[in-house]
């Protein structure tokens, strides 16, 4: 989810405060920690999808993010559920 709030705790350290998520299936959720790239698209219905890289590797994603992108449209459309 996008940022809700930030704040700088004794200029070593950063809060970062979420927005809500929406209740969701746990295989929808993706835990990043490191450097990496990522490359993102929206379906036609505005969902966003994002593939992540190693860093100076994101040119290595793009067949995966169009084949996501075809994939969650067709079931998007075929359950009527964004």
């Amino acid at each position: 989810m996008p940022p809700k709030s930030e704040k700088t705790i004794n200029n070593k350290y950063k809060l970062i405060q979420f927005m809500d998520t929406p209740k969701m299936s746990t295989y929808l959720l993706a835990l990043i920690i490191g450097e990496f790239d990522f490359l993102q698209t929206n379906t036609n219905n505005g969902t966003l999808i994002k593939i992540f890289t190693p860093q100076n590797q994101s040119n290595n994603g793009s067949f995966s993010l169009q084949c996501a992108k075809r994939c969650l449209e067709l079931f998007e459309n075929w359950f009527d559920i964004n």
